[in-house]
């Protein structure tokens, strides 16, 4: 261009671009005389987005001169910008655009709010945005349907690079109040870049998730106390129990009746606060149970508070358990056992409604344990147990011989008035001896009393029968519990009574039966006994397989002549030592049956010593 700014016809025209470094180069330019140029720089407008580009003019001014030895010299004399002089030393580097660059993005975060129970009215609550230092931004409401806005976060061009960090919470009440917050803090992560179109991509992350409106969620519950009335022993829920909730004043919060089903307080007490549930009266049949204190936690499972109603207590009633020890059917004893059983308060026997009681057998066929302190109109349920009290369907003894409990008379009795004594007898059914176990004989032995005309006759006479080891009858039984069985009529013509011997295992034996006196002498054909005697089944054969026999006596009164007896048909058994007339002295205890007891136990030592021997060898 020339001196007044006009475009010279022809001129150097040249249009270049920055390099990286923002440095502008335009092509070198030859001279060939000397002579002042001038020449105007501007920046070139090519529309980028998001750039105000600089619109400043320039004009150098070039000198060229002519040193007349051949050389020309072109040097930048001046330069203006905007027709003001530029300043500077270096005027070669005085030409500078400066570009303005800008972008920007804006980021509206939401959240949800929801109460638990959908039925339940959504309230107002706020709602708090914090940055990373725990500065509170901005607090909001939600609004009627749930929605939760915050205002715009705004971002420029200068946050690109930077990861930007936030908080989400709900803002706790000062005090409490009857709902349980939503105590859940989110994390909001906003990572800034540049699009270099005046455009910022935002990523946005909720817990290290990809952010979106639903992702931050405030579900709201109301504090819930769950109350249930039931029987201290089956825990089954009780009706007609009166309860009342009373706060730290005294005050009846809520009351009601049970019904036999849970009752639910909602949205009435205040979470933290402590409570009292007090009975005011307890269901028909029981006793009003301590007052329960509780505290309203924010977890609904930990609001449970269980009332337990005890039944009326019997001082005086009680249950009475027998057991007795069967081998095959047959009834045997033991030399020293132990069992154990225990009343429960269901049919299933898993609810225990007694301590353990031990069943204890020396030398013994049956047990006996009593149970007091019973509930008035409860029904219990007998069953034996281990030794921890849980019921059992099979035992085994030491040496692994199984039993199972049978339960004749059933397992259920009720307790129905004070006072009252109830009873039920179990077995214990073994198939395989045990060892120190017998089983029981039983001899009964029946006296029938007939006239001289053949017919039953009445009468108030006591008669003896004499239970002998011997055919002669001249040895009395140290085998039975009893050798010598009273017949007493009572006005009666007939009567039984009977006795038990031991039976251990492969022994068989044989017992005999005769009329006898009070002391064991036999008494038929005797002078001054009136009636003939007939002794049916007299001798009586048992072992293992044959335990039960039954013995009959028949008397017959005889004419008044008493027959004569001949020396010749009297027979006077010779004593010998070791062996008895019939006639009982001293002691008359049968000390053979208990006898026979010791020489079970020495049986079950021996079997035990066996067992072990044979053991060591293997």
């Amino acid at each position: 261009m020339d001196a007044d700014g006009k475009a010279v016809e022809n001129g150097y025209n040249e249009t270049v671009k920055n390099a990286d470094g923002g440095t502008i180069t335009f092509p070198i330019i030859t001279y060939k005389e000397s002579g002042t140029h001038y020449y105007q720089i501007t920046e070139v407008k090519d529309e980028k987005p998001a750039y105000q580009y600089d619109e400043s003019k320039y004009v150098v001014k070039v000198d060229v001169t002519d040193d007349n030895a051949g050389k020309l010299t072109a040097k930048v004399t001046s330069v203006t910008k905007n027709g003001e002089p530029v300043k500077s030393e270096d005027l070669t580097g005085a030409v500078t655009f400066t570009n303005t660059y800008s972008a920007s993005a804006d980021l509206e975060l939401k959240a949800q709010k929801s109460m638990k129970v959908e039925a339940e009215q959504l309230g107002t609550f706020e709602f708090e945005l914090k940055d990373a230092d725990g500065k509170v931004i901005e607090t909001v409401k939600n609004d009627e349907k749930g929605a939760i806005s915050f205002s715009k976060l705004s971002y420029t061009e200068k946050d690109a690079g930077k990861t930007f960090t936030y908080t989400v919470n709900e803002k706790l009440p000062s005090e409490a109040d009857t709902y349980v917050y939503d105590k859940t803090v989110y994390t909001v992560t906003v990572n800034v870049e540049d699009n270099r179109d005046g455009t910022l991509k935002l990523t946005t992350k909720v817990n290290g998730e990809d952010y979106t409106e639903t992702a931050m969620k405030f579900v709201n519950d109301t504090t819930k106390v769950t109350i249930s009335k039931v029987d201290d022993t089956t825990l089954k829920a009780l009706a007609g129990a009166k309860l009342q909730v009373v706060d730290d004043q005294d005050k009846v919060v809520e009351e009601w009746t049970s019904d036999g089903t849970p009752h639910v307080i909602t949205a009435k007490l205040v979470l933290g606060k402590t409570y009292k549930l007090v009975e005011a009266e307890a269901p028909s049949g029981y006793e009003i149970a301590e007052p329960i204190t509780f505290t309203v936690d924010a977890d609904d499972t930990k609001n449970a508070v269980e009332m337990k109603d005890a039944m009326t207590k019997s001082k005086t009633a009680a249950i009475e358990i027998t057991k007795e020890l069967k081998l095959n059917d047959a009834l045997a004893g033991a030399k020293d056992m132990t069992f154990y059983a225990a009343l429960f308060a269901d049919a299933e026997c898993t609810i225990p409604a007694s301590d353990v009681k031990a069943l204890e057998f020396k030398n013994a066929s049956s047990s006996t344990v009593t149970f007091t302190n019973l509930d008035l109109g409860r029904t219990y349920y007998v069953s034996e147990t281990d030794v921890t009290g849980k019921a059992i369907d099979s035992g085994m003894t030491p040496d692994e011989k199984v039993y199972v409990p049978v339960y004749p008379q059933g397992q259920a009795i009720t307790v129905t008035e004070d006072g009252a004594k109830s009873s039920i007898t179990f077995e214990n059914q073994f198939s395989e001896w045990p060892d120190g176990f017998y089983k029981i004989a039983t001899l009964n032995v029946t006296k029938k009393l007939l006239g001289a005309d053949g017919n039953a006759l009445e009468s108030d006479e006591i008669f003896y029968a004499g239970i002998f080891d011997d055919k002669e009858c001249t040895t009395l039984s140290t085998r039975t519990e009893k050798n010598i069985l009273t017949l007493d009529l009572a006005g009666g013509s007939t009567v039984s009574e009977s006795t038990q011997a031991v039976v251990i295992p492969d022994e068989s034996f044989t017992l005999y039966v005769a009329e006898t006196d009070a002391e064991g002498n036999l008494v038929d054909g005797t002078d001054g006994f009136r009636y003939a005697v007939t002794v049916e089944n007299g001798n009586v054969l048992f072992d293992e397989n044959n335990l039960n026999a039954e013995v009959t006596i028949i008397n017959q009164e005889q004419p008044e002549a008493t027959p004569t007896v001949t020396p010749e048909e009297t027979i006077t058994p010779t004593p010998t030592p070791g062996t008895s007339t019939g006639v009982k002295t001293g002691d008359d205890t049968p000390i053979g049956f208990y006898m026979a007891l010791l020489f079970v136990a020495a049986l079950a030592i021996e079997e035990t010593t066996r067992r072990r021997r044979k053991k060591e060898q293997d």
